[in-house]
């Protein structure tokens, strides 16, 4: 996740929690308006926080409002209503 509020910011991410495959994690305190990163892959390497195969790394298209309480779902469906673009790896 990343804020808006500084010059550079909205390219790279500014907190961030790992998320196993099935799992659900949260993350709380985030204000103001944000982007929301994610990256995911295979083979996960705790010792630098990065996945070593089938990399990919994308930002949700629309910020996202401090104010409410947004749960977001990382499956892709034919339905799906959150656009997203590929961005650098972070």
């Amino acid at each position: 996740m990343t804020s808006t509020g500084h010059p550079g910011l909205k390219d790279r991410p500014q907190a961030s929690i790992y998320v196993r495959a099935s799992s659900k994690a949260t993350l709380s305190g985030i204000r103001g308006s944000y982007y929301v990163f994610f990256k995911s892959g295979t083979g996960w390497d705790a010792a630098n926080r990065r996945f070593t195969e089938d990399c990919a790394y994308e930002r949700y298209d629309e910020r996202f409002d401090g104010s409410f309480n947004w749960s977001i779902s990382l499956a892709r469906t034919p339905l799906g209503n959150a656009p997203t673009s590929e961005v650098d790896a972070f």
